[in-house]
């Protein structure tokens, strides 16, 4: 059975306003191809969604795993706001690093 591996990483840039405090499925995390996840990633603060970047391997998150995005403020009334990608589904084998 082919497998891909979604890899999670957060970079820490200093020219982005905001960093992600999770990202999930975590770092390691296995996929196998045509299965569907959710993709999620947190933010303390609650930054509004212009103030943050994700990218999978450089590109959008969306062109990568086919699925629109969303951004919740404030999800849940905390002080944290989330980005993401509902139903998403790796269409080929590889190395996958997210950036936020």
């Amino acid at each position: 059975m082919r497998r891909a591996v979604f890899t999670a990483l957060t970079v820490l840039a200093g020219a982005m306003p905001v960093s992600a405090q999770t990202i999930y499925p975590l770092d390691r995390a296995q996929m196998v191809i045509g299965a569907r996840f959710d993709l999620k990633v947190e933010f303390p603060g609650s930054p509004a969604a212009d103030k943050v970047k994700i990218t999978i391997n450089g590109d959008d998150p969306a062109k990568v795993l086919g699925k629109a995005s969303t951004y919740a403020d404030k999800e849940d009334g905390l002080e944290q706001s989330a980005f993401w990608i509902r139903g998403a589904e790796i269409a080929k084998p590889g190395r996958y690093v997210v950036e936020a």
